[in-house]
């Protein structure tokens, strides 16, 4: 009897001591709230950083096609096409052309252009068709602060372009210089 006596103890025990009580279960959920809270906080701002980190990137790429398209051709101007504006510049390029049937390489000159408008820069060249203007820069470009400013100095021209956009509301400025190889008229 004593052995049983025992034995229902324990069983009384172990059934007195499951579950928890409702303060514990209470300050378990708000801790673990916390603790998610601060965990999506951290989550949020690192996922920002690094899209903002890529539209930054994005937007550079974009600048460094622009300005090998722009500076391929402009050091192939051979002519300006009236007076370079801030906002457009045009002229004639000097282009190589492969050899035709009897071997003979083929020259010609074709008509180049770049243009600032309220938010983008275009390129139009005689190869396609000179009245349509294909986007190299689009989305956040600033035209107050883009421009192309041709500037001699000592019968030497060169071509500065400033390009001023914003990125998730962040500046964003770049500027190149491109001196064309037969400075012509």
């Amino acid at each position: 009897m004593k052995h049983i006596t025992n034995r229902m103890k324990k069983r009384m025990v172990l059934q007195n001591d499951s579950g928890f009580t409702l303060i514990e279960i209470i300050l378990t959920i708000i801790l673990t709230s916390i603790l998610a809270g601060i965990f999506a906080e951290i989550l949020t701002s690192s996922i920002q950083i690094y899209t903002d980190h890529n539209l930054r990137k994005t937007k550079h790429i974009d600048f460094r096609r622009t300005y090998d398209k722009y500076a391929r051709d402009l050091r192939e101007g051979k002519q300006w096409i009236g007076t370079p504006s801030s906002t457009q510049i045009l002229f004639w390029k000097y282009r190589r052309t492969f050899p035709d049937v009897s071997g003979r390489r083929c020259y010609s000159d074709i008509r180049v252009g770049f243009t600032i408008n309220a938010d983008d820069i275009t390129y139009r060249c005689d190869e396609s068709d000179w009245n349509v203007q294909y986007p190299l820069l689009t989305v956040g470009l600033e035209g107050a602060g883009t421009s192309f400013t041709r500037v001699t100095e000592g019968g030497v021209d060169r071509v500065v372009m400033n390009i001023h956009f914003t990125v998730n509301d962040k500046p964003m400025r770049m500027r190149t210089t491109v001196f064309p190889r037969a400075q012509g008229g």
